[in-house]
């Protein structure tokens, strides 16, 4: 108990003097992607009753962290990280190099994806693991969230 304890007092000095800053402003990409987002969304194969309002939160939801600096841009080293971890578990899968994947400025533990693949780390979930398992394990839970 001592030992998680500490652990997380160490997490959330790392998370409070972490040198991962954004470094620079809003790419281009993110600042009109909501029509973008929400035409993505609209065509998922799912029931035709469950599509707008789909698109629309999937579509918030994605504007929302990317638009309004709940994530930190441009951090290729974590981002590429957490790619090779899913390369991992899934070899046979080209399209992994194409997920967008986005480290969050959340302090709470949770990953979560969206119906477009998008994976969102928060950074207090990366600072509390302690291994390259317990990220897999992470990942291929995204993952399942993905393809299910």
């Amino acid at each position: 108990m001592l030992r998680k304890k500490i652990q997380v007092g160490l997490s959330f000095l790392l998370l409070l003097f972490s040198t991962v800053k954004s470094q620079d402003t809003i790419p281009e990409r993110f600042l009109n992607d909501f029509k973008s987002y929400y035409q993505t969304y609209s065509t998922h194969d799912i029931a035709e009753n469950l599509k707008e309002t789909n698109a629309q939160e999937n579509a918030y939801a994605k504007l929302n962290y990317t638009f309004y600096h709940k994530i930190y841009y441009n951090q290729p080293l974590l981002e590429d990280y957490i790619r090779t971890v899913l390369k991992q578990l899934l070899p046979d899968n080209a399209e992994v190099d194409n997920y967008e994947i986005y480290i969050t400025r959340s302090t709470e533990f949770n990953a979560f994806t969206i119906s477009d693949g998008t994976i969102f780390v928060n950074i207090a979930c990366l600072a509390q693991l302690s291994s390259e398992a317990e990220l897999a394990f992470l990942m291929a839970h995204e993952y399942a969230h993905y393809q299910l």
